[in-house]
């Protein structure tokens, strides 16, 4: 199952000292790069001689603005630095992560040297960054962040309204005009987001892959956490979801006065902005509206879901009357649609996403005891061997369809349904399978219990179980191949069934 935060690069170092150079190729040699980040993220504001000390005053120098952009500027009067800002809406940011030291509290320097934070910023606990914005700035909340996501939506003539934002997980296209060109973003708002990593525990990790931001809004479930968003080089979209506290993430201050400020004049802790900001250039914004899925379309009803070249059947499910289009692939007879079924008895652990019913289009979401038995009479959930066996039908050899992880080739994009469903449409729907992405639910010991990656990820549970977890399948918006792994048996995923046999 991924997981609601794709952690990358585990480095673990000691400390270092307050006043190191801006840190050069073989200062940052050992650091742990995934191997699809691109070679100009990885020595992006890494090969510069400037020292911290000549940053102080302005510690923009080496960050990849955009040049066609006409920024603000904040000039903090606890120790003078200078930061970029932004009008983005009716909202004022900064276009830097904060890199102030305070006095009490916990932050860090990704790697514990100076010239790291005068790149990316410093890294805060989230008890720390509720108070280090300098005076008339605020950690932005989640509903800020939302109101941001909003505009950067709203932008776009094609689209009046911003599906999805409340929803986790990754969601919208907005994350490649909030990311700074370094990180292979459009940076169309000035926003000029770039990948600091995350602190944990002595361990740094993600930088030059992703950034993570903490938003003012707590969450409680399990623990004490609270909202952040997260940007991946390698995903068009931005992330929403809960964490723990005492994680290091970045942050980014919002000016708390409600109106867009004029140029006249900068401050200790003022603004000078230009109002060419409000409006960034509309090619750099309005990406085709084929990327983006839509949330008020019904899976089930929508004609573009099905291939109108397979003949479908039908199942009436007596408990509830519903009726699901079922396809014939090889010997095997499947629901070509996930369940939608709610259980009578108690407990019933299954979920719309976001416990919202009109999401249960895409299905329900069953934890693994719960799936064993909730198929209709004359159907029952598929062992991981029949799932192997539909595999093979699809064009796996034996050996591959017994293999663990992503293989296969393109047999996921012939399972998934074509559809622009899902975030990016790869599937072609050979057999009829019609896979949609009804995302996950993580349970009352997985992130609070968080719903993540409806209209990214598909995933469906098998019957097979291994020690406590249970095997599964996965599809994802952006691979062509069905990965073969294992859940904790408190997950909520989807459930296909498959006709018992005659």
């Amino acid at each position: 199952m991924k997981s609601s935060i794709p952690f990358f690069g585990l480095l673990i170092v000691a400390c270092g000292s307050n006043h190191t150079p801006l840190p050069t190729k073989s200062t940052l040699q050992n650091t742990v790069f995934p191997d699809d980040v691109p070679a100009a993220i990885q020595s992006f504001g890494i090969e510069s001689s400037e020292t911290a000390s000549s940053l102080a005053a302005s510690s923009s120098a080496a960050l990849p603005f955009s040049p066609s952009y006409s920024y603000g500027s904040l000039t903090d009067s606890r120790d003078g630095q200078t930061y970029k800002t932004t009008v983005i809406g009716t909202q004022t940011w900064m276009a830097q992560n904060l890199n102030y030291t305070p006095a009490t509290g916990n932050s860090w320097c990704y790697n514990n040297q100076d010239g790291s934070c005068a790149t990316y910023g410093r890294l805060y606990d989230y008890a720390t960054a509720l108070t280090a914005c300098p005076a008339e700035w605020h950690l932005p909340s989640d509903s800020e962040w939302q109101a941001l996501e909003s505009f950067i939506y709203s932008s776009r003539t094609f689209l009046a309204t911003a599906p999805g934002l409340t929803l986790t997980g990754f969601r919208g296209v907005e994350g490649s005009a909030l990311m700074a060109s370094a990180m292979g973003g459009s940076d169309g708002f000035g926003f000029s987001a770039i990948p600091g990593g995350r602190y944990y525990e002595g361990s740094f990790l993600s930088v030059g892959s992703e950034g993570y931001w903490w938003t003012a809004s707590s969450y409680t479930y399990v623990g004490s956490q609270a909202w952040y968003r997260m940007l991946n080089h390698s995903k068009t979209s931005i992330f929403r979801d809960v964490y723990y506290q005492n994680f290091g993430f970045s942050v980014r201050c919002m000016q708390t006065t409600s109106s867009i400020p004029s140029s006249s004049g900068a401050s200790s802790s003022s603004l000078a902005s230009s109002s060419s900001s409000v409006s960034p250039s509309s090619s750099s914004r309005a990406p085709s509206s084929s990327s983006l899925p839509s949330s008020s379309v019904s899976p089930s009803s929508s004609a573009s879901n099905w291939n109108t070249a397979i003949s479908y059947g039908n199942l009436l499910d007596s408990r509830d009357d519903q009726t699901y289009r079922t396809v014939l692939l090889g010997t095997q007879t499947w629901m070509a649609q996930n369940l939608s079924y709610k259980p009578t008895v108690a407990p019933d652990s299954s979920w719309c996403y976001m416990n919202d019913t009109l999401k249960c289009t895409y299905g329900r979401l069953y934890d693994f005891p719960t799936a064993l038995t909730v198929c209709p009479n004359g159907w029952h959930l598929p062992t991981d061997a029949e799932w192997k066996t539909m595999e093979i039908f699809a064009g796996m050899s034996e050996a591959t369809a017994n293999a663990i992880g992503w293989r296969g080739g393109m047999v996921g994009a012939q399972l998934k349904a074509n559809s622009a469903l899902w975030a990016k449409n790869t599937g072609s729907d050979d057999y009829g399978f019609s896979a949609l992405p009804g995302g996950s639910y993580g349970g009352v010991t997985y992130a609070g219990g968080t719903f993540s990656q409806a209209t990214f990820d598909g995933y469906w549970w098998t019957a097979t179980t291994n020690g406590a977890a249970a095997w599964n399948r996965w599809l994802d918006f952006d691979n062509t191949n069905v990965s073969r792994g294992v859940s904790a048996q408190s997950m909520g995923i989807s459930v296909r069934c498959l006709q018992d046999a005659l």
